[in-house]
C-alpha cells in the first residue's frame, strides 16, 4: 500500500515484543498493507492510491493524413 502521512504514527513492529516503529508526518511510500490500513483508520495517513483513483486514457491526436 502507497500512503501518504499527515502526522506521525507509531505501530508495533511484528514479532517483536514492545518495540515500535514510527512513521514521521510528511513521509510518503510504501509499507505493509497491515500498518497502512491501521495508520489510515487513525487518520494519520492517506491511502495515495484510492487518492489518485483509476488513471484516464489520454486521447492521442491523430496524425495527420500525407498527401
Amino acid at each position: 500500500m502507497n500512503i501518504r502521512m499527515k502526522r506521525d504514527f507509531s505501530y508495533p513492529v511484528p514479532g517483536n515484543k514492545g518495540i515500535r516503529r514510527t512513521l514521521p508526518a510528511g513521509w510518503v511510500g510504501e509499507v505493509d498493507d497491515e500498518v497502512g490500513a491501521a495508520a489510515v483508520e487513525a487518520g494519520a495517513g492517506v491511502d495515495t492510491d484510492k487518492e489518485a483513483g483509476e488513471p484516464e486514457k489520454a486521447d492521442k491526436p491523430k496524425p495527420s493524413p500525407k498527401a
